[in-house]
Formats: C-alpha cells, structure tokens, sequence
C-alpha cells in the first residue's frame, strides 16, 4: 500500500508519537487545572460559609435561626431608611 523506506517510517512514528504524548498530557494538565479550580472554589466556599456562621451567630449544625434574626433586623433597617428619605 504504502512503499516507505525504513527512514520514513521511523519519522512518521517519532512525529505520531509527538502528536499522542501532547495530546495525552494536555488533556490530563487540563483535568489537573480543572480539578485544582474546584478544590480552591470549594475552600473558599466553605470560608465564606464560615464567616456567615460567625457573623449570623449560626450553630455549626447550619440551621438557620439566627440568619431569620438578622433578616428580621435588615427589614426593620431598610423600614427607617424608607422612612427617612421621604
């Protein structure tokens, strides 16, 4: 079918095997980026998270009665400055 010499066929299967490896490691360094992206969103959701439970007072079970507190506290705030502008 295809009447290479030696020389040739050696070429084509250094080039092939260029072309496999920067396809193989591009595809895993994307999943590597991929994966390091949702490990960094993740910590610093869960530092937020936190930060809410601190400032909402919040137990670390995450119910959420102390957020219905201050969401009761917001509206009466936002109630005045209504009253206050007009």
């Amino acid at each position: 079918m295809l009447d290479f010499d030696r020389e040739t066929w050696i070429y084509i299967g250094l080039i092939g095997f260029f072309l496999f490896y920067y396809f193989y490691s591009s595809r895993r360094a994307k999943s590597e980026r991929r994966a390091r992206k949702n490990q960094s969103f993740r910590r610093r959701y869960l530092e937020r998270k936190k930060e809410l439970n601190k400032e909402d007072d919040l137990p670390a079970d995450g119910s959420r009665v102390g957020r219905l507190k201050n969401q009761e506290t917001r509206g009466k705030n936002q109630e005045s400055r209504g009253k206050k502008q007009e």
